[in-house]
């Protein structure tokens, strides 16, 4: 109150808007005091790391865990003192939007994992795109996704839309499950884990609709497959209606960014804030990781377990919806390599943000641009002991899929 009682009201200022300045300017305390007097633990980097989510919450949270034999496996080879190297994919929330003076969730889980069993055992790579679906990433994941990845967090609730139709056999859905059979083909044969996200304002029919993400239709995926998950819903939804300190909605801190730090979930409306939300949806992770470790002790990886690769592959969930054996995804400096003529374009950054847009652009037309690529390669759908199957129905190994995005006309991009 010592702020509001310094401030002098003067005779040709309206008292009512006053009275609103004083309120806001009350409020705005009332809400920095908030956050310090239920007291969310700091962040501090060691092995006695000090949870914002109790217990039973980070329980809560994991929405599948079945047998999680390739999680088992890949983390008894970490509790053996063997290296192992964890990766993270996903859109904007994963890539670190909204994090803007605090880590975003995948660093959180990369320090957890190094702190505990030590930097030189754990290696973490981020392979995350903003504003992309999991259908870029499923062409594109030799680009982002380390060949020896021994773990792979997969977010994509938020970008892949909620429920497009056809149902399931839609582009959105076929391009997700590829994805996730792509990687449980890598050589490693890794575990996969889903972290589901949420976001609370731009929810449709309403505001904080509890069902508005792509998670009731990837719970099909992650019980078909047997993927381990986890959710900020299933975890923090009832603290987000509460508006406790750390999980409120009644606004994202960007609108105050110093008043909402440690209070609001969101830094916008659609990314986790770095002080609050990432770091929640890193615990989450980070507790399913503990509670697979923990249980080796109680249950220890059989020489059974240790033998035999876990998982073979079932048939695609979506009929006829098998990966292919190769992908190749030329971006970037990989794709000015493979350009071996370019009369008339140029190779400019156009974007207007910190976000590049590398591309060939040419306003001449006529313009010619070769690129020369190997097309070696076979369409057809893998075996779950990595070979191709031949003759397949519906699925021809002779002919080889070769995509090209461009833009045909843009205006001020």
């Amino acid at each position: 109150w010592m702020f509001a009682s310094s401030i002098k009201m003067r005779p040709d200022v309206c008292r009512h808007g006053v009275s609103w300045f004083l309120i806001f300017a009350v409020l705005s305390l009332l809400l920095v005091d908030a956050s310090a007097d239920e007291g969310l633990p700091p962040y501090v980097r060691g092995k006695n790391y000090r949870w914002i989510l109790k217990e039973s919450e980070r329980e809560n949270g994991i929405t599948y865990m079945g047998a999680a034999e390739r999680l088992r496996t890949a983390l008894n080879r970490l509790k053996k003192g063997e290296k192992i190297k964890v990766v993270t994919i996903g859109g904007s929330i994963t890539a670190g939007q909204g994090c803007v003076d605090a880590p975003n969730w995948p660093e959180y889980l990369f320090n957890y994992l190094q702190d505990k069993y030590g930097p030189d055992k754990v290696t973490g790579s981020n392979g995350a795109v903003a504003g992309t679906l999991s259908s870029y990433m499923s062409v594109c994941h030799n680009m982002h996704v380390p060949k020896d990845a021994d773990i792979v967090f997969v977010e994509y609730t938020v970008n892949d839309f909620q429920a497009p139709n056809p149902t399931f056999t839609n582009n959105i859905r076929r391009g997700f499950e590829r994805l996730l059979r792509k990687l449980h083909l890598y050589p490693k044969r890794p575990a996969v884990v889903m972290v589901n996200s949420y976001i609370w304002y731009t929810s449709q029919p309403f505001e904080g609709a509890y069902w508005n993400n792509a998670e009731r239709e990837f719970s099909e995926f992650q019980s078909y497959y047997h993927i381990p998950a986890v959710s900020v819903k299933a975890c923090c939804y009832q603290k987000m209606v509460a508006n406790e300190p750390g999980f409120s909605v009644q606004m994202p801190r960007h609108r105050n960014q110093h008043a909402l730090k440690g209070v609001s979930f969101y830094f916008d409306p659609i990314h986790p804030d770095g002080v609050t939300g990432a770091r929640v949806t890193a615990e989450l992770a980070m507790h399913l990781v503990d509670k697979v470790v923990a249980g080796l002790t109680v249950k220890p990886l059989s020489p059974e377990e240790e033998a035999v690769p876990p998982l073979k592959l079932p048939q695609p969930m979506i009929p006829n919806n098998f990966e292919s054996v190769s992908d190749k995804c030329f971006i970037s400096q990989h794709f000015t390599d493979t350009v071996v003529g370019k009369d008339g374009w140029e190779w400019i950054n156009e974007s207007k943000t910190e976000r590049p847009k590398w591309g060939f652009v040419s306003k001449v037309p006529g313009s010619v641009l070769k690129i020369k690529i190997d097309t070696r390669a076979t369409a057809a759908p893998l075996t779950a002991g990595g070979t191709a199957v031949a003759g397949q129905a519906g699925v021809s190994t002779g002919e080889v899929l070769v995509e090209l995005a461009y833009l045909k006309s843009y205006e001020h991009m």
